[in-house]
């Protein structure tokens, strides 16, 4: 495997190039960047997708001559990010991938401290690091203990990101050396099967490439839309892959939930090839004309008919996803599509519609709209061809790497440490 890079970029490169890898249900897709030298934009060098068999197939069932294919697929991808640059090697990869493979969830706790004019030191917030993240680790046991067929046993902590920190109700970097009664702490955790992180770390390693972080990718992308942003993100972000969904419930630059429903956008595929008797390869090049409008009206009205069944159906599936947060939280009137299902016009208009949100605390004024690698503050040099939801994902996680390297502080190797404890 070293040889195949070896010839195809020669000597390595410097420590400020990465690359972002995007493990997707049916293509991988790369993208190579450049760290600004003030380490605040991730300058876009080149792209490549690399098209595959289902994803969640190869990792149930991780043999050799599947793992082979899924590592001829990606270097097919990442000879495409890299085949117009005169780029080397890139060693660092950030690893994203969506909700069939990675889970996070978000805790936030409260603590009175028994004396409010003493100041805050950092023996004091690692144990309130260390108290949060055993609380979290009990939430996450418990979730897949009683929600999926996994062992809680078989779970591990892959990474943890302090999203807030507020004293006595101001927010705060570093809370070391403030004063005040109240201490409210946010951490965000991505977590996994030992079975997947080991297939995922059995990628990185046969394409010899250096692990830097393996991200969940809606988190990536609520991370990617705060970043730079003066203002702070509320909205509801909607991930329509080919297999899955991934609702992703941001508040206040916060991310506060993600569930992923097993309905994507095949399931338009299938729909038009049973109703029409056409191969779904066909059935997707019709789905993909009819988003662009390039059906006649005759036409177009009948796909608009066999497709309803299927988006009542998905929408239903986010109404049932969405009803226990909903009961906690007013959810935001922002809804943001992306990913390789979200350009079918129908989601767009039927999400505007309000009869599948009436027993959720929506406001009564959706505004729904794509959202595309443009919207990313810190991202420079994107070519026109490449700003589409599809790559929408993987250009967020050249943001998060940002984030990462920018917030590598004191404070952020106390919550790894700790975080490696709590899940041994």
């Amino acid at each position: 495997m070293k040889n195949f890079f070896s010839r195809l970029f020669g000597k390595i490169i410097g420590d400020n190039y990465f690359l972002s890898l995007d493990l997707g249900s049916s293509s991988i897709k790369s993208l190579l960047f450049k760290i600004s030298e003030d380490g605040k934009k991730a300058d876009i060098c080149g792209f490549g997708e690399s098209r595959q068999f289902p994803l969640s197939d190869n990792v149930v069932n991780n043999e050799d001559g599947k793992m082979s294919r899924i590592i001829s697929v990606a270097q097919k991808s990442i000879s495409e990010a890299c085949k117009n640059t005169k780029i080397h090697m890139p060693l660092r990869v950030i690893l994203g991938a969506a909700g069939d493979l990675l889970r996070g969830d978000s805790i936030t706790k409260r603590y009175i401290r028994e004396d409010a004019k003493e100041k805050i030191n950092l023996i004091e917030l690692k144990n309130i690091i260390q108290k949060t993240q055993w609380s979290a680790w009990d939430n996450i046991r418990k979730f897949i203990r009683d929600e999926t067929g996994y062992s809680e046993f078989n779970i591990k902590l892959i990474n943890s990101r302090i999203q807030e920190i507020k004293v006595d109700g101001y927010r705060v970097t570093n809370p070391v050396g403030f004063v005040g009664r109240e201490i409210v702490i946010s951490i965000f955790n991505v977590y996994s099967t030992e079975e997947h992180l080991e297939f995922l770390n059995n990628i990185v390693g046969k394409l010899n490439l250096e692990l830097s972080c393996i991200a969940a990718e809606p988190y990536a992308v609520a991370q990617a839309l705060s970043v730079g942003s003066g203002d702070k993100v509320s909205a509801l972000l909607l991930d329509v892959g080919d297999f899955t969904t991934d609702i992703t419930f941001i508040q206040e630059n916060k991310v506060r939930f993600i569930k992923t429903i097993a309905l994507g956008s095949k399931i338009f595929n299938q729909r038009l090839s049973n109703e029409l008797g056409v191969d779904n390869d066909d059935a997707e090049a019709i789905k993909i004309k009819y988003g662009n409008n390039l059906l006649s009206p005759t036409v177009a009205k009948k796909i608009a008919l066999i497709l309803k069944r299927d988006i009542d159906i998905w929408l239903n599936a986010l109404e049932l996803s969405l009803a226990n947060i909903s009961k906690q939280e007013i959810l935001p009137r922002d809804i943001l599509l992306y990913g390789a299902g979200s350009q079918l016009p129908d989601l767009k208009t039927a999400l505007e519609d309000g009869n599948w949100r009436k027993n959720l605390s929506l406001p009564k004024q959706l505004v729904v709209n794509l959202l595309l690698p443009e919207s990313f503050f810190n991202i420079i040099n994107l070519p026109s061809e490449f700003n589409r939801p599809q790559f929408t994902a993987l250009c967020a996680l050249s943001v998060l790497s940002l984030d990462f390297i920018a917030h590598e502080d004191q404070i952020s190797q106390s919550l790894r440490r700790i975080s490696r404890i709590v899940s041994q």
